[in-house]
């Protein structure tokens, strides 16, 4: 057996994209075609995509044109990507926004996305299985973890800074005026300066 030496990201690159879609979806593919074969072609280049693809037992949409079994091998490295997900508790005070630099807007943002990723009901796990995260990484081709240096930007329009403020407004509703705070333009354009109670948006890329 020819044994080559792979980067862990082309060894899950190649066991999902290469091997494991060799297994058919146990027999229910049919139910999925379409009257005919250009009506297939037809339908994915108005989408771009296959839909409602149905899956293999390794979670993959199989490639119909594919030949054979795939390589035990694959399968090793699935079941080792299966096992990620058996203990998925994170640990007590786990941010993977750490070593951002605290600026105003981060706890909010770090309180946002971590509520977009961990549950909420007390037991500290991913919403995500593990698996299932890494899997669709790879498909995508988006398994790169660094995404260079965090940079606070100021808002900008037309390459200019940005100002706003906030103002209370009143509509009449069912004969009684409800006041609501909205946000305005803050740049005082007679003045050709900012409104004293005028502030800057940030944005962190």
């Amino acid at each position: 057996m020819l044994i080559r030496k792979m980067s862990i990201e082309d060894a899950l690159k190649w066991a999902y994209r290469d091997e494991l879609v060799k297994t058919p979806s146990d027999g229910r593919l049919g139910v999925f075609a379409p009257p005919s074969i250009w009506s297939s072609v037809e339908r994915y280049g108005e989408l771009g995509t296959i839909i409602d693809a149905p899956r293999n037992r390794y979670g993959m949409v199989p490639d119909v044109s594919g030949e054979g079994e795939p390589h035990p091998f694959a399968v090793m490295i699935h079941e080792a990507v299966e096992a990620l997900s058996q203990e998925s508790v994170l640990p007590e005070g786990w941010n993977p926004l750490e070593d951002i630099e605290p600026w105003p807007e981060v706890p909010g943002l770090i309180a946002k996305g971590l509520a977009r990723v961990i549950r909420t009901d007390g037991t500290k796990g991913l919403i995500e299985r593990p698996a299932d995260m890494i899997r669709r990484c790879v498909i995508l081709g988006a398994y790169d973890t660094y995404a260079g240096e965090v940079e606070r930007r100021v808002v900008t329009e037309q390459g200019r800074e940005k100002w706003f403020r906030k103002t209370t407004i009143s509509v009449d509703e069912q004969e009684s005026a409800r006041p609501y705070v909205i946000e305005v333009d803050g740049y005082n354009h007679k003045a050709k300066r900012p409104y004293d109670d005028a502030y800057r948006r940030y944005v962190i890329e």
